[in-house]
């Protein structure tokens, strides 16, 4: 047992790891015994124990800038498996080349594997870069279509918005009938201004749909909007079937820019206009400009009977 501690004790002293810390306990018990025994004064004294607390903090720098800048300065030539290696790890330069030449070695072992000479290698490389430019540049053309869309999504908002301002100065007018506010709650979440019209003294519910029959529509509405509001008042109210179109310059101005929903059929046999079947509310769906609508409304009326 003793011959083993005296072994591992001698394999600990030729380390310098082992030296530094049999070092610092040595003398931290010669410091501590002269301490405990002798008669100094109190000064001397205070130095001693300062110097028992500062040693160790100042072997700890002294210990960090040995392992972070000269690793190799803390391990003996018996810690390494032959003198050559030690060497080649204590010189830097010899370090350097020894790496570079295992690089090499495996190289040359890869290639001789895989039967690939330095040119096949070097196609390769360039292969890679070529396909790691093509990434770059798919993923820069990524960015830029991200970008374009939610320009194009910004500037889709603001049209709306700005479509659904210019249709403020357009109305729906509604005469007094049981599903009539159903139209205009229908018709608001659309953007338009549906209202119910009433006249003086005359705000009840008019229950005979057969009385209110007619849709008359202003020559300045836009095509979008005439055909959606007969579209959804049509779904709600199918007894609709007769369209005048107000162009006459006699009328009120603002007749011009109003759909009117709900007018007297009595006033549209006066006017002579033609009823429209179901078919022909269908053809109206597809028009998509003004002359083509108010061509096709004109051909309802007394004229064309």
């Amino acid at each position: 047992m003793f011959t083993n501690f005296s072994e591992e004790a001698k394999s600990f002293i030729k380390n310098p790891l082992g030296i530094i810390g049999l070092l610092l306990a040595f003398v931290e018990a010669i410091a501590a015994i002269v301490i405990i025994k002798s008669t100094l004064c109190y000064s001397l004294n205070l130095i001693l124990v300062l110097f028992i607390v500062l040693f160790p903090c100042m072997v700890l720098v002294v210990f960090y800038l040995l392992v972070s800048r000269y690793p190799e300065n803390l391990y003996s030539p018996a810690d390494y498996k032959g003198v050559d290696n030690f060497l080649k790890s204590y010189n830097p330069a010899n370090q350097k080349e020894e790496l570079t030449k295992k690089r090499k070695q495996k190289v040359n072992s890869i290639q001789s594997r895989e039967g690939m000479s330095e040119e096949d290698i070097n196609v390769i490389k360039e292969n890679l870069n070529s396909i790691f430019e093509t990434q770059k540049k798919l993923a820069i053309q990524k960015n830029e279509v991200l970008l374009v869309e939610e320009e194009q999504k910004k500037t889709d908002e603001r049209w709306d918005t700005y479509e659904k301002e210019k249709l403020k100065k357009y109305r729906v007018e509604i005469t007094p009938m049981e599903k009539s506010y159903n139209l205009i709650s229908e018709l608001k979440s659309r953007g338009y201004n549906a209202n119910l019209y009433s006249s003086p003294g005359d705000i009840k519910k008019n229950e005979n749909y057969q009385e209110y029959e007619a849709i008359w529509l202003g020559s300045e509405v836009p095509v979008k909007m005439a055909i959606e509001v007969i579209k959804v008042a049509k779904s709600i109210f199918p007894h609709l079937k007769y369209i005048e179109l107000n162009d006459s310059s006699g009328a009120p101005d603002y007749v011009k820019y109003e759909v009117y929903i709900g007018g007297a059929t009595s006033t549209a046999i006066e006017r002579g206009l033609k009823e429209l079947t179901y078919q022909d509310f269908e053809k109206l769906y597809t028009l998509e400009n003004k002359s083509e609508l108010h061509k096709y409304v004109r051909g309802f009326g007394f004229d064309n009977i």
